[in-house]
């Protein structure tokens, strides 16, 4: 039999919810930050009674059955598309079922990756932990704003600047909602809040949470609790202006709606639920609240139906709704894990006609490859320096599921879960967590077409420790996000038996691909931050509490930085919210040294690699700074090569500049001397009327002076001995552009003259100056002593004793009538 396509065609929508006949949720409450901050001193003060079980979680999270069987037309391996020259490509080619028999592990080579640089770890910082919380386990949550970050988990909501210092948000959950205790019978006790969950919209610059009711006045809720939804008046969660609305509904009131999904788009705030009787599991149901009526305060939620109705019905388990970015979105879409099989995978698209109708379609069947879990749905890790206990995995349930572009403009679904994994990868069944043929992996998705045709598995690949034996690490409750450069990074817990080298606590773990890297490949799979100690804070024996989910996204300000909020274990028996930011690869770059001129405007080119800038939407982008007096007046880029309009400044020193390229990360590189800016030099040309002459001028002596147009300061002086062709002279200058004056002076004869001259960055040409004759000593004057000169020189030639060049005044060789018919015209005249 061969192997199913893991591309299935996408169902038609069948139903339509209106929203005119939606459930109108609870009025919406609507209350600043510093009073919800104020709340939590009130409660700190005692002026409310303690939460029931305040050191505890209220409701422990209800697992689904993990004997189930494998979808049988999932490809064994731990990747897809199978990695080139492994049996499991093998497999795909020969057309091998799941159960063809072909060897479960021994890579025939090292996947093949292409070498590149990687993520790194900048700001990371530690959020709530189980002190100031009180629950086990945290539901670690958090987002990223412009300038604020929020890390949420189970009894506790902080907000943060970017660098990690705390904002006016550090509160319990139960008081971040209090407004609406007693809307839902709550007044005396508090809601109870758990599973929190966190969105900033980059569409609104709002921020939306949502929480589960837990209890009311008379204690524990088992039935017919709240789902709560709030959302902030804008991003600054240091702002006293800033203020939150928030509302509620319950679903129903035979049931009780836990471990609710959030998310975000366009059109409307989504999420989903796992609804329970007292006693057992019930559905999986998916909502929507329009968006625009909801930030208009008349908010409405319709029932988008349910996924599941039974424990053993084929559909969606966990729905989770995907959160995106693209303003002209017209549907969103759910994903979750088949609750009959494993290695299967459901959708279901959620059409919006603005703003009148929802369309919901049928199931969308995805084949994966092969999934499983443990039977104990547990993960070793070290209780002591000697001993192992298990931390719970939750099960195989995708964790969070969110809609990335590459730069493209490609989107995609980025999702992950756990599953059980021997030490090839392959997704096994095995009793004893930690013995030598198994281990929890982290299993991510890139789903394409998420909103039309074809719903397409593009890529799936399994992060998981190789080593054999009880030793070997797990890694799991992992969430993964694709920046807009196409690159990839998962966060998720790292943990392991190896207690004697006190490595195995547990830790952020993350791995991380390049847009370039093989398709369904991860590399780098390590540990972030190392846990600090042993976990063991339940109980003695049996299992712990860990999860039960995790989140990470794209950084709202350039697109490229990813952030993760994972759970670690920060101290002995205690647990933290870890806010870790990874910067994609810092850019390279190199150049052939450029010459530029002063005052020109030219193109020079960058070579290297990761350059990036977003679209105009994102606040931070790439720039590029040539040094002082280089102007950039514009670029364009690929990751490989930027090409940059400059204009040197005409004023620039003359000198080697430094050119650095920054990212809107804030990442740069910079090229040593790529540029060296040349003096400028002008050229000044133009000719000269000489009056009442007819000799030549080829060695006649003249002064030109560059003066200062206002002042008149001498600024140039060019001595020139003779004239061209036609009598024209030409020099240069490196004086800047603008308004001057240019004298020009002969030796004798003819008197000085001064024009005004502009100077443009070429210089001047055309310039045109007539001389007036008669100057007989050059001293600038016409006056009796040229003619005392003249007369002592009367009748002499170049060979004669008495021989004055000067009084040849027009230049024909001999002192006679001719020259003293001039002398005599401009006598008394005087020259500039």
């Amino acid at each position: 039999m061969r192997i199913r396509s893991l591309a299935i065609l996408a169902s038609l929508f069948i139903s339509s919810i209106v929203v005119a006949d939606q459930t109108v949720v609870a009025t919406p409450v609507k209350v600043g930050t510093k009073t919800i901050s104020l709340e939590q001193l009130r409660r700190i003060s005692g002026l409310y009674p303690a939460p029931k079980g305040a050191n505890e979680r209220r409701r422990e999270e209800i697992e689904r059955d993990p004997i189930r069987p494998v979808n049988p037309a999932s490809p064994k391996g731990p990747q897809w598309p199978p990695a080139v020259g492994t049996d499991y490509d093998l497999a795909r080619i020969l057309g091998s079922t799941n159960d063809s028999g072909v060897n479960d592990g021994g890579l025939v080579g090292p996947p093949i990756r292409n070498a590149g640089p990687l993520f790194s770890l900048s700001t990371s910082w530690d959020g709530p932990n189980l002190g100031s919380s009180g629950y086990i386990p945290p539901d670690s949550c958090g987002d990223t704003g412009l300038t604020s970050v929020i890390v949420a988990a189970n009894g506790r909501i902080r907000s943060y600047n970017r660098s990690g210092a705390l904002t006016l948000m550090n509160l319990t959950a139960d008081a971040f909602f209090s407004p609406l205790n007693a809307t839902f019978g709550a007044s005396t006790s508090g809601l109870g809040v758990s599973d929190p969950r966190v969105v900033f919209d980059r569409l609104t610059n709002r921020w939306f949470m949502a929480g589960i009711q837990t209890s009311n006045n008379s204690g524990g809720m088992s039935v017919g609790n709240a789902i709560l939804i709030a959302w902030s008046s804008g991003e600054d969660l240091n702002s006293a202006s800033t203020t939150w609305t928030m509302t509620g509904w319950v679903p129903e009131t035979g049931t009780f709606a836990d471990y609710e999904t959030l998310a975000v788009d366009a059109n409307a705030v989504y999420t989903g639920t796992n609804k329970f009787s007292t006693s057992a599991f019930v559905n999986c149901n998916m909502y929507a609240l329009p968006k625009a009526t909801l930030l208009a305060g008349s908010p409405a939620v319709a029932d988008l139906g349910t996924t599941i109705n039974t424990t053993t019905s084929a559909g969606m388990f966990t729905p989770q709704p995907c959160t995106n970015d693209d303003p002209a979105a017209t549907s969103g879409v759910y994903v979750g894990v088949d609750n009959a099989t494993f290695g299967t995978l459901y959708a279901r698209r959620v059409g919006f006609t603005a703003p009148s109708t929802f369309s919901v379609s049928a199931d969308i069947a995805l084949t994966v490859t092969a999934t499983n879990l443990d039977t104990s749905v547990k993960a070793r890790i070290p209780s002591s320096s000697t001993t192992a206990r298990f931390a719970s995995v939750v099960d195989d349930r995708l964790f969070q599921a969110r809609i990335f572009v590459d730069a493209s403009g490609n989107r995609s679904i980025w999702t992950a879960h756990n599953i059980n994994v021997s030490s090839a990868g392959t997704a096994i069944s095995t009793a004893s967590s930690g013995t030598s043929t198994n281990r929890y992996g982290s299993r991510w998705y890139q789903l394409t077409n998420p909103f039309s045709g074809t719903l397409t598995v593009n890529q799936s690949g399994t992060v998981f420790d190789t080593t054999s034996g009880s030793t070997n690490f797990n890694h799991w409750i992992p969430s993964v996000a694709m920046n807009l450069q196409g690159h990839a990074f998962m966060g998720l817990t790292r943990g392991g038996g190896n207690s004697a080298a006190n490595t195995g606590q547990p830790s952020v773990g993350g791995a991380q691909r390049l847009a370039s890297d093989a398709l369904g490949t991860m590399t780098n799979l390590g540990t972030l931050v190392q846990g600090a100690n042993f976990y063991l804070a339940q109980n003695t024996t049996g299992g712990q509490r860990w999860g039960d989910y995790s989140t990470t996204s794209v950084d709202p300000r350039d697109g490229m930085s990813i952030w993760s909020f994972q759970e670690y274990c920060n101290a002995n028996n205690s647990w933290t919210v870890r806010a870790i930011k990874m910067l994609s690869a810092a850019p390279t770059a190199s150049m052939t040294a450029a010459g530029i001129t002063q005052g020109a405007t030219t193109n020079v080119t960058i070579n290297g690699t990761g350059f990036f800038n977003p679209d105009a939407s994102y606040p931070d982008h790439l720039s590029i700074n040539c040094g002082a007096g280089i102007t950039v007046n514009s670029f364009t880029w690929t990751p490989t090569q930027i090409v940059a309009n400059v204009t040197v400044a005409e004023t620039a020193a003359v000198g080697t500049r430094n050119v650095t390229v920054t990212n809107p990360d804030g990442q740069s590189v910079t090229v040593t001397n790529g540029i060296t800016v040349n003096q400028l030099v002008k050229n000044v040309s133009g000719s000269l009327t000489l009056s009442n002459f007819v000799g030549s001028s080829a060695n006649l002596p003249f002064t030109l002076e560059l003066r200062d147009a206002t002042t008149n300061a001498v600024l140039q002086t060019v001595n020139l001995t003779g004239l061209g062709a036609g009598n024209t002279f030409t020099f240069t200058t490196t004086q800047l552009s603008g308004s001057y004056k240019l004298r020009v002076k002969a030796g004798k004869r003819f008197l000085g003259i001064v024009n005004n001259v502009t100077l443009s960055l070429s210089g001047a040409s055309g310039l045109s100056y007539t001389l007036t004759n008669g100057d007989v000593d050059g001293d600038n004057t016409v006056n009796n002593t040229d003619y005392t000169i003249m007369r002592a020189a009367w009748g002499a030639n170049s060979s004669s004793s008495n021989w004055n060049d000067g009084a040849d005044l027009n230049g024909d060789g001999t002192v006679g009538n001719l020259d003293f018919a001039i002398l005599r015209a401009n006598l008394g005249l005087s020259g500039q």
